[in-house]
């Protein structure tokens, strides 16, 4: 592998991926992978742990791309049609996320709302918009507020969801105004997603959960979720 994580540009690097999932790709695989889907990917056909061991290969410090072109590489990899190209970029941009800048706000809020569905998505609120807005708390009122007044179901979610791997550091004033105002949004994801969170945080503050049951006439899809372990 030498010292390709230095010199690499983001076209070689990708074309090289894309030739690692080629040679493993199975149709049958991915007729069933693209049926669960309900058709809106394409797959190669590389079910998930043999995946992860082929991004185990090209995840090592001497592979990654420059600091200077993540952002592009990770670009190229949502370009791609094949759904498994989406994924090798999500853990890529992970990886590579050491400083955020407003730039990697930019670009979060593009894959975000680019070939969206709820596997890609709620990888990318958990880890990725929950590092950002972790490492800068300072961004995140105005950033929640123009995803919550974008009207995009997507981002929506993702204001729900970022918080998920916070645990005691949950910012519960925020998270109760964002269920104030989306819990009789019709949507199954959001009400998935409310009763997601509340479930996760119920192991925390399991008061809170109950109180916020008890205040809004939530879902019963929100509510059950929310109450599932209590």
């Amino acid at each position: 592998m030498g010292e390709w994580g230095i010199k690499v540009n983001p076209a070689d690097y990708i074309r090289v991926v894309k030739n690692a999932f080629e040679k493993v790709a199975d149709p049958m695989v991915a007729a069933g992978q693209e049926t669960y889907m309900r058709d809106q990917f394409r797959f190669y056909g590389v079910k998930s742990p043999q995946r992860k061991k082929i991004q185990s290969l090209f995840f090592h410090k001497t592979w990654l791309p420059e600091q200077s072109y993540y952002r592009t590489s990770v670009r190229l990899f949502w370009d791609e049609e094949m759904r498994e190209l989406h994924y090798f970029g999500q853990e890529l941009y992970l990886r590579c996320l050491k400083h955020p800048t407003h730039e990697d706000l930019e670009l979060l809020e593009d894959l975000i709302t680019t070939h969206s569905w709820w596997d890609t998505v709620d990888f990318l609120a958990a880890n990725i918009a929950g590092r950002i807005l972790m490492q800068h708390p300072e961004w995140r009122k105005e950033t929640i507020a123009a995803w919550m007044a974008s009207d995009n179901l997507w981002l929506q979610r993702t204001c729900l969801l970022f918080q998920l791997k916070y645990k005691a550091d949950l910012d519960e004033a925020l998270l109760e105004e964002l269920i104030a105002e989306l819990h009789p949004h019709p949507d199954f994801f959001i009400r998935k997603a409310i009763g997601w969170i509340l479930r996760s945080h119920a192991r925390v503050n399991p008061e809170y959960v109950r109180r916020i049951c008890h205040t809004y006439p939530l879902s019963p899809l929100s509510t059950r979720e929310a109450l599932k372990h209590l």
